[in-house]
C-alpha cells in the first residue's frame, strides 16, 4: 500500500493574500507571492505529491512556476487533459486514478478548498479528504480533516510521519507553534474576510457563469454579491460588462425561491464538457441516465436530458478517437402525452442511420406507449447570436432559450403563446399539434 498526496491547485495551495485579484492577465500572474516555506514543507513530506486542478494545464505550470512549487509534483492532471472534465463530476476522478496510477489499496489524502468536490472523491471513492479554509466549519461525515491554510496541514502530516516513524505510534497531539519553530518559516493567520477580499473566488465564479454555486446558501450569495457591489473602490478597477453581470445574477437570486420555474437535467458521463469530440455512451450508462429521467417526469413532469450524439457515425475516420459529441434535449410527460423539445426537430427520430439508434432507445425508453410528439422548431426563439461565445452548441442555446421563455412544461400544452426575438408570436396547442402565427 502506498500514500499519495494529491492536491487542488487554486485557493488551496495558496490563499487570497498571495495574489491581487485583476483581469490584467499579465499583472494577475506577476502578483504570486512565492511559497518558500511551503515548498520546504512539501519536499520533507516523503510521498508522491500530485496536482488535481479544474484549470487547464497551462495555467496549473505557470502558477506553481510563480509560486516557487515547480518540480514538486510527480504529475498534473487538468480539465483540459481531461477532455474538458471537471471536478466534482465523475469522469476526471476516474481520469486521475488512470493517470496517476492509483491502486485499490492505495492510501489517498486529497486536499481541496472546495467541499463538494472533497464529496464526490470521500463517498465514491473513499478517499481521506482535507479542507483547505479560513471560514468557520460545521463537520462533515465525508471531510476527515480542515485546516486553515495549506502550511498548516502539510505542518501535519510532517509531523504526523515523523512521530509515527520514532514511536510506532497511530495518532499525534501537535501544536502549531512548536511545529514552525521546529521546521522554520512560518504560516500566515486566515485573513479576516471584508466586502472585498473575502469575496473573490464566489465572484469569480459567478462572472465566468460556471453554474450554480453549490457550496454557500442562497441568502449568503446575495449578501456577498451586495457587499461587492457596495464597495465602490473596487469597482472602480472593473468593468462595467462585469458589473452589470453581477447585478443581474443578484437580481435573479433575489426574486428566486421555491416557487421559481426550473428544469432539472440529467447527463451521461461522457457528455459532461463542452468538447466536440466525446467517447461514445456505454449502454448501462444510458440505461442509468434513463432510469434517472423517469424519475423526474414521474415528479416534476418535464426534464433536459444530455447524452453522446452520433452513437457510432464516422467509426471508420482515423483522424480521432473520440469521434462524437454531445447532444442536449427536453422532454415532457404526463399520462398520455410525451413532448419532445428538439432543435433539430424530429430529425434524429425518424431518420434511418445506425448511429441515431441510442437517441431513438431514450425517447422509446420514456415514451412507454404514450402519443409522441415534438414541440414545433420557431426561428426566432433560437438564440444562434448568443452561441460563439459561450462554449456550447446549438442544441444547448435552444433548451436554455425555452427555459428562459418558460416554455418546457408538462403536457397538455393547449393555447400556448410562442415569442419571437421580434414581434412575432405564435399559438400552439398540443392536442392537435398545431401552430398558428398571430
Amino acid at each position: 500500500m502506498n500514500k499519495k498526496f494529491i492536491f487542488d491547485l487554486d485557493l488551496t495551495l495558496y490563499s487570497e493574500r498571495d495574489y491581487i485579484d485583476t483581469e490584467n492577465e499579465s499583472k494577475y500572474y506577476n502578483s504570486f507571492k512565492t511559497k518558500n516555506f511551503l515548498r520546504k514543507l512539501l519536499l520533507k513530506l516523503p510521498y508522491k505529491k500530485y496536482i488535481f486542478t479544474n484549470a487547464n494545464l497551462e495555467h496549473a505550470k505557470v502558477v506553481l512556476d510563480k509560486i516557487n512549487l515547480k518540480n514538486i509534483f510527480v504529475n498534473i492532471m487538468s480539465s483540459d487533459l481531461a477532455g474538458d472534465q471537471y471536478k466534482p463530476n465523475l469522469p476526471i476522478y476516474h481520469e486521475v486514478i488512470k493517470d496517476f496510477k492509483i491502486k485499490e489499496d492505495d492510501e489517498i489524502y486529497f486536499f481541496e478548498d472546495q467541499e463538494i468536490n472533497l464529496k464526490t472523491a470521500k463517498e465514491k471513492f473513499n478517499w481521506n479528504t482535507v479542507l483547505i479554509s479560513p471560514d468557520k466549519y460545521v463537520k462533515k461525515k465525508y471531510i476527515d480533516y480542515k485546516f486553515n491554510t495549506i502550511e498548516e496541514a502539510i505542518l501535519f502530516f510532517n509531523v504526523e510521519y515523523n512521530f509515527k516513524k520514532q514511536n510506532g505510534g497511530t495518532s499525534v497531539h501537535w501544536q502549531k507553534s512548536e511545529c514552525i519553530r521546529q521546521y522554520g518559516g512560518k504560516t500566515e493567520e486566515p485573513p479576516k474576510p471584508t466586502a472585498e477580499d473575502g469575496n473573490s473566488a464566489f465572484i469569480r465564479h459567478v462572472v465566468e457563469k460556471k453554474g450554480p454555486y453549490v457550496n454557500i446558501t442562497r441568502p449568503q450569495q446575495i449578501k456577498k454579491l451586495e457587499l461587492f457591489l457596495e464597495n465602490k473602490q473596487r469597482l472602480k478597477k472593473i468593468s462595467k460588462k462585469i458589473i452589470n453581470y453581477v447585478r443581474f445574477h443578484l437580481q435573479r437570486l433575489q426574486k428566486g425561491g421555491r416557487k421559481r420555474y426550473y428544469v432539472l437535467r440529467v447527463t451521461t458521463d461522457k457528455a459532461v464538457g463542452f468538447k466536440f469530440n466525446k467517447l461514445a455512451d456505454s449502454m448501462n450508462n444510458l440505461k442509468e441516465i434513463i432510469r434517472n429521467a423517469n424519475k423526474i417526469l414521474n415528479n416534476e413532469g418535464k426534464v433536459i436530458f444530455s447524452m453522446v450524439y452520433p452513437d457510432s457515425h464516422y467509426k471508420s475516420k482515423k483522424e480521432t478517437k473520440y469521434i462524437h459529441q454531445a447532444h442536449t434535449f427536453a422532454m415532457g410527460r404526463d399520462e398520455n402525452t410525451l413532448i419532445v423539445y428538439d432543435n433539430s426537430g424530429e430529425y434524429k427520430y425518424t431518420g434511418k442511420e445506425s448511429y441515431l439508434d441510442n437517441y431513438k432507445y431514450v425517447i422509446n425508453t420514456l415514451k412507454k406507449g404514450r402519443n409522441l410528439i415534438f414541440f414545433p422548431i420557431v426561428e426566432g426563439i433560437k438564440k444562434y447570436d448568443e452561441i460563439l461565445d459561450k462554449d456550447q452548441g446549438g442544441c444547448i442555446a435552444y433548451i436554455d432559450t425555452l427555459v428562459d421563455d418558460k416554455l418546457i412544461q408538462k403536457p397538455p400544452l393547449d393555447n400556448i403563446l410562442i415569442k419571437g426575438d421580434k414581434d412575432d408570436t405564435w399559438l400552439y396547442n398540443a392536442s392537435n399539434n398545431k401552430i398558428n402565427k398571430l
